[in-house]
């Protein structure tokens, strides 16, 4: 007994630590929101932004109605929120304008949503970069704690490295782009390139991250980035979770989910309906005019008539049948022979008198 209860209280601070461990990761809001406070978050990028003097604003609405004159669009992932518009001709409007994009993709497997789509409309091609985590949980261990080591080409100086966790997914840089940093198998994992009228920025979202953003090396990028960017930056709070008081989206994707509720429930009361139905009258099993009791009588009634006694035992059977059940009477009112009588219990005709 006090071997349980030692399992027990250790299984208890086990599960206890665990939570405990989820809720520091997860606290401070979402991942990649310039409001976030967490390790995730871009917080300390938008204040360092500020404090440089360089304008910021929030986007607390779509894309599509936010974006007018030309600035820095910030798009940090992974999203929080779907995007129901298409986002393809948006960007592409905003890079003909000589507005710049800083896509902040998240390396994860498989892609958050919107990242793919942004990515496909800033002409990137997806590329993986690790294979698929083992099975094997020491081997899943080391593989979650990898880390890798980003800094710019040809460079070696240590103070200049940025160390970041390996992520699964990243984006080939095209022709012609600036490599900003590259990791230790030399893969450009940040590059900026011109796309339209405007500059792209594709780097790793956790370069930037309030965990990472301390680091002189990831101070140093940012400075440079404010310095090659310069103007408004705008960041999408859209996604993350941010919405403006009365938007006509909003209204609408309110109103897209009112009438998603009441189809369901309309589904409900049919499906209530149909099964409240009653199928058919209701009916009773006919009752069974066969069965080994009554096989064995009529076998022994048709025994007994071959050898010619049958009304003999068909007295004994009811004599018996009395002494059972007083309510039965004593002999054969019918004078019907064991064949007929058995026939008659059988629920196959009456019986009839023996000749």
């Amino acid at each position: 007994m006090k071997r349980e209860r030692i399992a027990l209280a250790i299984l208890a601070a086990a599960c206890i630590g665990f939570i405990a461990l989820l809720a520091r990761q997860t606290r401070g809001g979402g991942a990649g929101s310039a409001q976030s406070r967490g390790g995730a978050g871009w917080a300390a990028a938008r204040l360092y932004l500020e404090a440089r003097g360089t304008p910021v604003t929030l986007i607390d609405r779509p894309l599509g109605e936010a974006l007018g004159a030309p600035r820095v669009l910030a798009l940090v992932f992974p999203w929080q929120r779907w995007e129901l518009t298409e986002l393809r001709p948006v960007l592409l409007r905003h890079l003909q304008a000589g507005g710049d994009v800083v896509f902040a993709y998240s390396g994860e497997r498989p892609q958050s949503m919107g990242e793919g789509r942004v990515a496909e409309a800033l002409g990137l091609d997806q590329t993986s970069l690790r294979p698929h985590p083992p099975l094997g949980p020491f081997a899943w261990y080391a593989y979650a704690r990898t880390e890798w080591e980003l800094r710019p080409p040809g460079d070696t100086d240590p103070a200049r490295v940025i160390r970041v966790h390996a992520f699964a997914h990243g984006f080939q840089a095209p022709a012609g782009a600036t490599t900003l940093l590259v990791d230790g198998e030399g893969r450009a994992l940040a590059f900026a390139f011109p796309r339209l009228r405007g500059r792209v920025v594709a780097l790793p979202a956790a370069l930037l991250a309030n965990a990472g953003v301390g680091s002189p090396a990831a101070a140093d990028l940012l400075e440079s980035l404010r310095a090659s960017l310069p103007g408004t930056w705008s960041f999408d709070e859209y996604h993350h979770g941010l919405t403006a008081s009365v938007t006509p989206a909003s209204v609408g994707s309110r109103r897209v989910f009112d009438l998603w509720l009441l189809h369901l429930a309309v589904v409900y009361l049919l499906a209530l309906l149909a099964l409240a139905r009653p199928f058919g009258p209701v009916w009773s099993d006919p009752p069974v005019r066969s069965g080994s009791a009554a096989t064995f009588l009529r076998g022994l009634g048709a025994l007994h008539l071959r050898l010619g006694h049958e009304r003999d035992a068909a007295a004994l059977l009811v004599a018996r049948a009395h002494e059972l059940d007083p309510r039965i009477p004593a002999r054969d009112p019918a004078g019907a022979g064991l064949l007929s009588l058995a026939q008659a219990l059988a629920g196959e005709r009456a019986p009839r008198r023996s000749r």
